[in-house]
């Protein structure tokens, strides 16, 4: 689920594209030696941070986890800066098993030290494509083989600590840029130049459609070959060099075209012919020759036939069918008599007639009309009757039809089960005794006592304890002073014993006191038992947000202000308690909880917010008391993705509880 969350924009300087250092000697590479390079990584683990291999392939290693929180094993691997580092041998020379790393995207992408920018179009093999989020915290690297750069291309690349370093066909956003090494030696590969021959009309080679296939294209002195059919295609491999393409075909006048082949590159040179002599004219016309040159303006699909318009006219297929349009044509087969309707297949069906009938068979197909519930019968007018049923029951209404069972004697009562007795009547209570019969409605559990409402109500438990919650009803023990916190034990210390027991930890409630925080993970992970940022379960989602309480109206200080140690709960979750600001986390089935927020104080909220299987959403819970006509406490809760026509304080309190939280949240990826 995406959040709507505004935000307020703070100036912050972003560093200028990097100046970089003087530019070193480079050793010389072809474009095969870096494709050799980079072939000999595949296999390899992803490891963070790094960039080296074995060229024999052996003591690959392992990734898992999610980077840069991963884990490796082994000696050996490469992130995908590391990788493409190594395999350009920048910023110098070294064997590909030593460990080096001295760039990030960062650098690849806005550096020029020892690689400068080209057009995505020039791209050639051994040349590599960088992207960098706008936020400037992480981006990727390819190494580009082959294909086309703006389609599907063959890359060599260290993507992601469970995919490892691959040789893979993919597709590329627009957002990544080509850069080119420096000191690539010339390989005088050939290039290839290729095009299609088509019908000029006038509109040059923005209309290309009319393709002449069968078209002579040669260049003199180097090559020949005939334009394939239907499109028209031709190519041609050549050393790089400017070349003079001609074309010809019969009925049209030869043309050519001067284009240049680039070393390993592709270049296109399509040439357009204009008609001569005899010009084919279809106009209006879909199938048969034309009129001038005889020439076939097309062909008719099967089941039509061309006329002497050239148009194509159906021909209809009524075999098998005797009513309906024919599925050819649409032209009709032929009609049903009363009664019968025609189906897909073109053959008439009976209708039944069920008007005014909701069971039996209809008296004119004889086909059903639907049929009767338990309890009742199908009488002839097709209406289901009902039975009356007082098996059991000696007085009352039967419970199918309402028809009555008898009555009681004088003195007694008919209970709902239709007898005549005292009935104990144990509705709405689970304890103590009936009101009509005395007899026992049932026994609370251990830790519970029955109420005058015949309801089980949590006896407290605070033996032991000197603060926070008990365990038995989350009702308060006790506060402690304002230096200190309550511990797990339900004792007070000080609170630096709270915090030092966040030591290797960096999320969720201190293990010594569940009020103080050890930090919070960003809004796409959840905080696990260890303490440690995970990811969400792909079959639950992640709800999370604060608990706020709300100023009484006429208060100081109008606004609301974060509530610790609140209890959390919603259906099928086990119940969950706010930190020392407020914040909360559970994870919950998809779809649409109720969350409610309570405190020892008698202070209640809730709020409905909706999770996606994999996803996460804030729904903060605004806890108030107020007193309205009835006496009943009303409460009400807020969703951080709802916002009004005028701030309300608590999106400042938010935005500040968001600014303390950054360093949870800002970790910047490679």
């Amino acid at each position: 689920m995406r959040r709507v969350i505004v935000i307020i924009a703070m100036a912050t300087a972003l560093p200028a594209p990097w100046a970089g250092s003087a530019k070193a000697a480079l050793s010389q590479m072809t474009r095969q030696e870096i494709l050799d390079l980079a072939k000999s990584g595949t296999g390899y683990s992803y490891w963070w941070g790094h960039g080296c291999w074995r060229t024999d392939g052996t003591q690959k290693g392992s990734c898992s986890g999610s980077c840069p929180n991963c884990t490796h094993s082994g000696k050996y691997g490469a992130d995908c800066s590391g990788f493409a580092a190594k395999v350009w041998q920048v910023p110098s020379s070294s064997p590909v098993d030593t460990d080096k790393h001295p760039y990030s995207t960062a650098n690849f992408r806005y550096d020029n030290t020892h690689w400068s920018q080209v057009s995505r179009d020039a791209a050639l093999p051994g040349d590599a494509f960088v992207y960098r989020n706008s936020s400037n915290t992480s981006g990727h690297i390819v190494i580009y083989e082959k294909g086309d750069p703006w389609g599907s291309l063959w890359t060599y690349e260290c993507r992601g600590c469970s995919y490892g370093c691959v040789h893979n066909l993919r597709t590329l956003s627009s957002s990544f840029v080509a850069i080119k090494r420096d000191a690539i030696k010339d390989e005088n590969q050939d290039g290839e130049l290729r095009g299609v021959v088509f019908v000029d009309r006038g509109q040059g080679y923005s209309d290309m459609s009319e393709r002449i296939p069968g078209a002579n294209v040669s260049i003199p002195g180097h090559a020949f070959v005939v334009a394939s059919s239907p499109d028209a295609n031709w190519s041609f491999t050549l050393p790089s060099g400017t070349y003079t393409v001609t074309a010809s075909a019969d009925n049209f006048k030869d043309n050519q075209r001067t284009c240049q082949v680039q070393a390993g590159g592709t270049a296109w040179c399509s040439i357009g012919l204009e008609p001569s002599g005899c010009v084919p004219d279809c106009s209006g016309r879909e199938c048969g020759p034309d009129p001038s040159c005889g020439q076939s303006c097309g062909e008719c699909q099967a089941g039509y036939t061309c006329n002497q318009a050239g148009t194509c006219e159906c021909q209809p297929n009524c075999l098998g069918r005797e009513c309906g349009p024919d599925p050819l044509c649409g032209k009709s087969c032929g009609e049903c008599k009363a009664g019968y309707t025609c189906n897909q297949a073109g053959v008439c069906d009976c209708t039944p007639n069920c008007l005014g009938r909701e069971c039996g068979p209809d008296p004119l197909c004889g086909q059903s009309c639907g049929e009767c519930q338990a309890g009742y019968t199908c009488n002839q007018a097709g209406v289901c009757d009902c039975i009356p049923n007082c098996l059991g029951r000696e007085c009352g209404p039967d419970p199918l039809c309402g028809q009555s069972c008898g009555e009681c004697k004088t003195g007694q009562t008919c209970n709902r089960a239709g007898v005549c007795g005292c009935l104990p009547d144990c509705t709405d209570r689970e304890c103590g005794l009936d009101p009509v019969c005395q007899k026992s409605c049932g026994e609370c559990q251990n830790g519970y006592e029955c109420d005058a409402q015949g309801k089980c109500i949590c006896r407290p438990d605070c033996l032991g304890r000197e603060c926070g919650l008990d365990q038995r009803c989350h009702e308060s023990c006790g506060q402690c002073k304002q230096d200190q916190s309550c511990n797990n034990d339900g004792k007070c210390v000080d609170k630096d014993e709270c915090t030092s027991a966040c030591k290797d930890r960096e999320c969720g409630p201190s293990p010594a006191c569940k009020g103080t925080s050890c930090g919070r993970c960003p809004d796409d992970k959840i905080c696990n038992n260890e303490g440690h940022c995970r990811d969400i379960n792909d079959n639950e989602g992640k709800i999370f947000g604060v608990v706020l309480e709300q100023a009484e109206p006429g208060s100081m200080g109008e606004g609301v202000k974060t509530v610790a140690g609140a209890t959390v709960t919603t259906d099928g979750v086990p119940p969950v308690y706010t930190d020392d600001l407020g914040y909360y986390q559970l994870e919950a089935s998809p779809g649409e909880h109720v969350l409610k927020a309570s405190t020892t104080n008698g202070l209640e909220g809730s709020n409905t917010c909706n999770v996606d299987a994999g996803g996460f959403s804030e729904c903060n819970i605004t806890i108030s008391r107020e007193e309205d006509t009835s006496g009943e406490k009303s409460s009400s809760g807020g969703c951080s993705a709802v916002q009004s026509s005028k701030p309300p304080y608590s999106f400042i309190l938010l935005f500040l509880l968001g600014l303390a939280s950054t360093a949870y949240r800002s970790k910047s990826l490679r």
